[in-house]
């Protein structure tokens, strides 16, 4: 059984044959309504969700046998009573991270590219369906969402002549901590564009003169290397902020 939720003639649950493809199921439901936005549609995928949930487990098993070991040296090594108390309240907040890193759920996503039936049947995204799959097709949001270190996190109105510069204009800017060159557009169809990777290739300007979909977030991760304990982890950290703001969920590191 699969679910099939929003912009559909006939949504709810279906069940289906094994090897159905997408396509076959959506022409069960009676196609897409008139306010479908296509480029939005979410395909969360159990099987998917146990890999994520298992690689971020494993992730963050890793950091934190790294952590304690890291700690429990410090501890040892220090000089004076207050030194101890100082490493002490840097354990804490590893352990906070941790506990707020251990709380994601991924959601399981599968990113595909719907489009009008006659395009959509036969094409890479028209996948065999699994058990449990829910697909969900959206109407058309009118925002676009402005995330992690700014002055204000939140929705902001999309606007065609707006750019990606406009939205962090709107949410006051970067603050202090943020770590700039991260900077990435988790885009509404689930893929990502990072900044790092449109400047390698094009001029620095090109990525904050992004033309931006309705449902797509900026995100400007924080800067990692200004947290001393957490330097060495840096690609560890930088990969589970990622995963973290894939569910929907903002880390924000002590």
């Amino acid at each position: 059984k699969v679910e099939l939720n929003g912009e559909v003639q006939f949504p709810g649950e279906y069940t289906i044959r094994r090897g159905e493809l997408l396509s076959s199921l959506i022409k069960r439901a009676g196609g897409f309504t008139d306010k479908a936005y296509l480029k939005g549609a979410v395909l969360t995928r159990e099987s998917v969700r146990k890999l994520q949930k298992k690689y971020l487990n494993e992730t963050i098993d890793r950091l934190e046998q790294k952590l304690i070991s890291t700690a429990a040296g410090t501890l040892e090594t220090a000089l004076s009573t207050e030194s101890a108390l100082l490493q002490k309240g840097a354990l804490e907040q590893r352990q906070l991270l941790l506990a707020k890193l251990k709380s994601v759920e991924p959601i399981g996503r599968l990113p595909i590219e719907l489009s009008s039936m006659d395009t959509f049947e036969g094409s890479f995204s028209d996948i065999p369906l699994e058990e449990r799959d829910i697909l969900t097709v959206p109407e058309r949001p009118s925002s676009i969402q402005v995330l992690g270190s700014v002055y204000n996190q939140g929705s902001y109105l999309y606007s065609k002549e707006m750019r990606l510069s406009d939205y962090l204009q709107q949410s006051g800017g970067m603050g202090r901590e943020a770590d700039e060159g991260e900077m990435y557009v988790l885009k509404v169809d689930g893929t990502a564009v990072s900044r790092r990777l449109t400047d390698r290739f094009f001029f620095s300007s090109t990525f904050m003169g992004l033309e931006l979909d309705p449902g797509d977030a900026v995100v400007v991760p924080e800067e990692i290397e200004r947290i001393a304990w957490l330097r060495e982890f840096k690609d560890i950290t930088q990969i589970l902020y990622h995963i973290a703001i894939s569910a929907a969920v903002v880390l924000k590191i002590p």
